[in-house]
């Protein structure tokens, strides 16, 4: 339910929300219809996606200036934008540099003019990764929002500029907004094999061994995971906050993460202990073309003490959640 405070926040404001057919997109869409009625949602992307958790929908090329979604800021009253369009498959984007380039730091800036030019006040969360930190990092020495960007390859390159584009039309033009930086997220009806989750279910669904990514020199990686659910809670806590005008929120930057650091390992056996029990698995010393971080861990501090926000759901509840809501569909 609605406290009162909450809706006096939420009533007749229109969220217009990027990326709406992607994973986090479609995720968060569904929760704003489903927990947050009183929003007027928005929803775009370059096709349209399999669900109708929006109001409207913009069938947009962020890229190209002066697009659909650039027409309905400039002339339309949207408080908020939650742009979450873009390429975040490090394999693609190493391939595709370009195209990267043009999906996440050009589309970014268009959005950015087009609320600084808007007659209407409109503030703008902008989501990008904590790989834009650059180094490796473990939960005695995570990542904090205020360490230099250090950029490696082009998916990492392309998410810092769009940070920091974001961050000098906040600093330069007052443009309200914020920028939540994800950990790995799983979870939710994720079919994208380029990651760990999905792909070990898939893998143990077609009868075929799990696989466990080393580096080309044998070192194991680690990484942050949280639960889709938590994250879209977080954002969601953002976007009310923005739209209250605190002055602690605006223009400030947050992780959204478990803060926790696991082994891969230990993550691919636990997906192994919910989905087929014994099975086994073949480790691969597989090096990518691409600089890869090898540790990552992500504090979650900030969300905590600015926000009182902190992640719900264990990595084994969550897969068991993966299993009990979609058993054989991913």
């Amino acid at each position: 339910m609605f406290s009162d405070r909450t809706k006096d926040i939420l009533s007749n404001k229109v969220w217009l929300v990027t990326g709406a057919s992607g994973y986090v997109g479609s995720e968060l869409c569904k929760k704003i219809k489903a927990d947050y009625p009183h929003i007027y949602l928005i929803a775009t992307d370059v096709k349209a996606p399999n669900h109708h958790w929006y109001d409207e929908f913009i069938t947009s090329s962020l890229e190209i200036p002066d697009n659909e979604v650039v027409q309905k800021i400039l002339t339309s009253k949207i408080d908020l934008v939650i742009h979450l369009a873009g390429v975040a498959v490090e394999g693609w984007c190493f391939e595709n540099p370009f195209q990267t380039c043009e999906y996440n730091i050009r589309a970014v800036y268009i959005l950015l003019e087009a609320i600084r030019k808007s007659t209407y006040s409109c503030s703008m969360i902008l989501s990008t990764t904590d790989k834009v930190y650059g180094r490796d990092a473990t939960q005695i020495k995570p990542y904090l929002e205020d360490e230099p960007l250090v950029a490696k390859n082009i998916y990492e390159t392309s998410k810092i500029c769009a940070d920091l584009i974001s961050q000098s039309y906040h600093l330069t033009y007052q443009i309200p907004l914020a920028i939540v930086r994800f950990a790995n997220i799983y979870g939710g009806l994720d079919k994208n094999s380029s990651r760990l989750v999905p792909r070990t279910i898939q893998r143990l669904q077609n009868g075929l061994t799990p696989e466990l990514r080393l580096t080309k020199s044998g070192q194991e990686y680690t990484r942050d995971f949280i639960h889709i659910s938590d994250v879209v809670e977080g954002i969601i806590v953002v976007a009310k906050a923005l739209l209250e005008q605190k002055p602690n929120i605006i223009g400030e930057i947050f992780n959204i993460s478990s803060g926790k650091e696991y082994r891969v390992r230990d993550v691919l056996e636990s997906i192994i202990s919910v989905f087929n029990p014994g099975e086994k698995y073949v480790e691969i010393e597989e090096g990518v073309k691409y600089l890869e971080i090898v540790n990552q861990c992500a504090s979650n501090n900030k969300m905590k003490q600015l926000l009182g926000w902190e992640p719900k759901i264990s990595l084994i509840d969550g897969l068991l959640m993966i299993r009990n809501e979609y058993g054989d569909q991913l």
